[in-house]
């Protein structure tokens, strides 16, 4: 069973499939939500993808609800935003869920 892929793999293969698909048709959503997680990091603040929602142009809209959560996984992964803690979302489609609050990975050990 070696061959089989793990959990990581799969989660990465997702969030690439996602985010090819954003380039693939033109979107390009993902431009926009690299650029407001790179501001929120930069600020040294802790943040959650609402505030990265918030930072996106009226007209841009992901095709996907996973797009936003591939580019912050993506950030994760690459070391440029590290987890401080979990708030809960006020979106109403998300009811009150669990969603993690991020720090840029410069500020991060003055936040832990």
């Amino acid at each position: 069973m070696a061959d089989q892929p793990t959990g990581q793999q799969l989660r990465d293969q997702g969030q690439a499939e996602v985010i090819a698909a954003d380039t693939a048709v033109h979107r390009m959503a993902g431009t926009h939500i690299r650029a407001a997680i790179d501001q929120l990091a930069a600020k040294g603040e802790p943040f959650t993808a609402e505030d990265v929602r918030k930072l996106l142009p009226e007209e841009v809209r992901p095709h996907s609800d996973n797009l936003l959560p591939a580019y912050i996984g993506g950030a994760a992964g690459a070391g440029r935003i590290t987890a401080v803690g979990w708030a809960t979302c006020t979106r109403p489609e998300r009811r009150g869920g669990p969603m993690r609050r991020w720090i840029g990975a410069q500020h991060g050990e003055a936040a832990a």
